[in-house]
């Protein structure tokens, strides 16, 4: 362009062209320049963006055996629901760190990289905080499956499912929808229990009083005049209705109610008793133990039977998760190990299972927080902990005495 310019002049001395071609070419120089810095600018931002990794929360507490945590949450995470002085949630990381801000009414803990959160509506959010599935849902389940389906109901509160994305996959058809869980989800149609697949074809007719989840390839059912048994799948019948109470099949035993002394023992996949019945109460085998209530007082057995933690405690959670569970002497919580050896002293009002290194616990002062497995505080809320619409306190799930993992029907039930 230069020597095109140079050219001109010379051949002509025409200097009132050149006063205006010159500034029109400078101008043009200078766009130039300036869209050039906007380009870089922004391939640069962009090569940024997508260098940086998304941060990994994920934690593996398969390693210590099946226990209520990995069997409930697919792909548990290092993300704790936790609120400021005003009561509003967000999320710490496993050092305390608010990582996602607390905006939200309630939240539930992370499961298959999706947390449900409450703003007006229900929604879920992803890992990063963003909107995943839009806030809008007035009735919507707890976690989404291994499958990427969770339940959601209609305003006249007919259940379907739908997507990770918020697409709506199964019809709103039932009354109520429990969580897939091994390819199958529980349905209420017409005050009858049955299950569907994941193409919401009805595997198991809608005929029972009562479906548990599948586990290991049966689940506990009963029908309206009958004793629980086990069935698979597709309906067939797996183990023979026989007992009072059963539970979902944890590393190959049951708990189950027998139906003359009404006491618990535990059976195998053939319906064949490994431990017989000779306990008040009972629970699954989570990471390989299993609470039993001898008398009044609660202590662990293993899976031949063995009391390898004598019953001292006057109540336990559901069971071991990450090789700790919880324990109950009076009326406060600690923590023990599968020796029985008491590792966190009994000092909290009520307690949860340690989920990917921290438990969420109750503090005597009223405030909730977190702490890890030596007992340190990590996080402890800034004000008093708040009680949901049921009047139970917000996060600490229930899991003690093992009242979700069973059915028990009334003794004059034939």
């Amino acid at each position: 362009m230069k020597l095109i310019l140079k050219k001109f002049i010379i051949s002509n001395y025409n200097l009132s062209y050149i006063s205006i071609v010159k500034p029109s070419i400078n101008k043009l120089m200078k766009n130039f320049f300036y869209l050039l810095i906007i380009t870089l600018c922004l391939w640069g931002c962009k090569k940024k963006k997508d260098d940086i990794q998304a941060i990994d929360y994920s934690c593996d507490c398969s390693k210590y055996g099946t226990n209520i945590i990995n069997f409930s949450f697919y792909h548990p995470l290092k993300l704790y629901p936790a609120n400021n002085d005003r009561g509003n949630w967000g999320f710490i990381d496993s050092k305390g760190n608010m990582v996602i801000s607390p905006m939200y009414k309630e939240t539930l803990w992370f499961s298959n990289n999706r947390a449900r959160v409450l703003i007006d509506f229900y929604g879920f959010i992803a890992t990063d905080g963003t909107m995943a599935v839009p806030d809008g849902y007035r009735y919507i389940g707890a976690y989404f499956s291994a499958n990427g389906l969770v339940g959601y109901a209609s305003d006249v509160m007919n259940w379907g499912f739908m997507d990770m994305n918020g697409k709506n996959i199964l019809p709103f058809l039932y009354k109520d929808a429990d969580p897939f869980h091994e390819d199958r989800a529980v349905v209420n149609y017409m005050n009858r229990f049955g299950a569907i697949d994941i193409a919401g074809n009805l595997k198991v007719p809608n005929q029972y009083m009562v479906v548990g989840t599948f586990s290991e390839g049966k689940a506990y059912a009963a029908t309206l005049k009958g004793w629980l048994g086990y069935i698979g799948p597709n309906n067939e019948q797996i183990i023979s209705s026989r007992f009072a109470a059963a539970g979902i099949f944890i590393n190959g035993y049951a708990v189950v109610m027998d139906t003359v002394n009404f006491l618990y023992g535990y059976i195998n996949g053939s319906g064949n008793y490994m431990i017989p019945p000779s306990f008040q109460d009972a629970g699954p085998f989570w990471e390989y133990l299993a609470g039993v209530k001898v008398g009044n007082k609660w202590g662990f057995v293993d899976t031949l039977g063995n009391m390898v933690i004598q019953p001292a405690f006057d109540d336990v959670l559901s069971g071991f998760c990450e090789n700790l569970t919880g324990i109950k002497m009076g009326d406060t919580w600690g923590y023990a190990d599968k020796t029985g050896q008491i590792v966190i002293q009994p000092q909290f009002k009520e307690i949860d299972m340690f989920y990917c290194g921290l438990a969420m616990v109750l503090f005597e002062d009223g405030h909730m927080g977190y702490i890890d497995k030596s007992g340190n505080i990590i996080w402890k809320s800034p004000i008093l902990s708040l009680k949901n619409t049921l009047g139970t306190r917000r996060h600490i799930d229930n899991f003690r005495n093992t009242v979700t993992e069973k059915a028990i029907l009334p003794r004059i039930h034939r």
